[in-house]
C-alpha cells in the first residue's frame, strides 16, 4: 500500500511505473504472502520503512532485457 493510500492492484500500470519504472529493486525486511482479490497471491507489507528503494547504479539493470525477481544480498 505504501506510498499509495490504496494497495497497488487498483491503480493502473502506468501510474505505478510511474512510481517505480521497470528495473527498479527493493530490499524488502519481513515480506509475507497472503491471497488477495480474485485468487491472486500477493506480497505485503506491513510497514513503509520496510520497503527501501535501492539506488540505481549506472551500467547496472539498464538494460530493458533484464528481468530481476529476487536481489539476494551476501
Amino acid at each position: 500500500m505504501f506510498p499509495l493510500p490504496l494497495p497497488a492492484l487498483v491503480y493502473s500500470p502506468s501510474v505505478i511505473q510511474g512510481l517505480w519504472p521497470i528495473g527498479t529493486c527493493f530490499y524488502i525486511k519481513e515480506p509475507y504472502a497472503r491471497m488477495g482479490a480474485k485468487g491472486r497471491t500477493e506480497i505485503a507489507i506491513a510497514w513503509p520503512k520496510d520497503m527501501v528503494e535501492v539506488p540505481r547504479v549506472a551500467g547496472i539493470f539498464d538494460h530493458p532485457a533484464v528481468n530481476v525477481s529476487i536481489l539476494v544480498s551476501a
